[in-house]
């Protein structure tokens, strides 16, 4: 074997294998994303987040006829016992903004700020809920 031959051919083996690590820790590489993935998840956890506390809200709208005032709803979630479920902090969304609530005829929509923590932004995540009064009709 040559003398910088051994270097070379580990280089070649460990190369890529270093690569990759280096990509994933920068965040180059969303690693979540892909154990998702695989374990055939269609949703990121602020999907989920949006989409249990919508059903909380349609359920209390159907129950109650109203919604909670947007400026409240962090409160809401926190002292509603079937918030709890949700999560530790039901109120904050997986990057750890408050979620926002916008009221729009009949409906709602939920906003979570996403990675950047910056309303209005392309990474933003929502979840619009359109008849509420005909979802009011139906039984909880």
């Amino acid at each position: 074997m040559k003398p910088g031959e051994f270097f070379t051919r580990m280089l070649w083996r460990v190369g890529p294998i270093l690569l990759i690590v280096w990509a994933v820790r920068s965040g180059l590489i969303d690693y979540k994303k892909y154990v998702r993935i695989l374990k055939g998840e269609n949703q990121t956890p602020a999907e989920i987040q949006l989409e249990k506390v919508s059903d909380l809200l349609v359920s209390t709208y159907q129950r109650d006829r109203r919604l909670p005032e947007p400026f409240r709803l962090p409160y809401w979630l926190t002292d509603n016992p079937q918030a709890k479920a949700i999560g530790p902090a039901p109120h904050l969304d997986p990057f750890g903004s408050p979620l926002r609530l916008t009221k729009i005829p009949d409906g709602f929509v939920l906003t979570s700020d996403g990675p950047d923590k910056k309303p209005n932004t392309p990474d933003d995540v929502t979840r619009t809920v359109e008849g509420l009064e005909k979802l009011a009709l139906q039984t909880p």
